[in-house]
């Protein structure tokens, strides 16, 4: 039979460990109550900003490389003129890399809309589940 002392010991032990666990729960954030309220009522602003904002970043994007393009082959115009083979070999190389970018920019900007648009579905379930209890314009 186990002994008294050792079982008291055991259940302070465990309820001491329990004790610590609460310390070490998150605690509840400050917060402003009526600012909280105006941030969630402009919920769908945001998630409307979320989609011109990846629109305009692919749209940047492809504006760069595309700028990239056709510089690589005006550079290679304009070496050709001066027949000058050190110089073309040169501008050759750059105008190569330049293309190369591009496509890797051109790369980035479709694949930049996959995320966002996965973070907007995401915003749209938090509105969703907010919208319960928020008035959201």
């Amino acid at each position: 039979m186990p002994d008294q002392k050792n079982i008291r010991s055991i259940l302070n032990q465990v309820l001491d460990e329990l004790d610590n666990a609460d310390d070490n729960e998150e605690e509840t954030p400050e917060y402003d109550k009526e600012e909280l309220i105006d941030d969630i009522r402009q919920l769908n602003h945001y998630n409307n900003t979320l989609h011109e904002s990846a629109n305009n970043i692919k749209k940047l994007f492809e504006s760069i490389s595309n700028n990239a393009l056709f510089a690589s082959h005006h550079l290679i115009k304009e070496v050709e003129k001066k027949a000058d083979s050190f110089a073309t070999n040169i501008v050759t190389d750059n105008a190569k890399q330049l293309k190369g970018l591009s496509e890797k920019l051109k790369g980035v900007a479709e694949s930049i809309r996959e995320p966002v648009m996965k973070g907007i579905v995401l915003v749209e379930e938090i509105g969703a589940l907010l919208n319960r209890y928020y008035k959201i314009e």
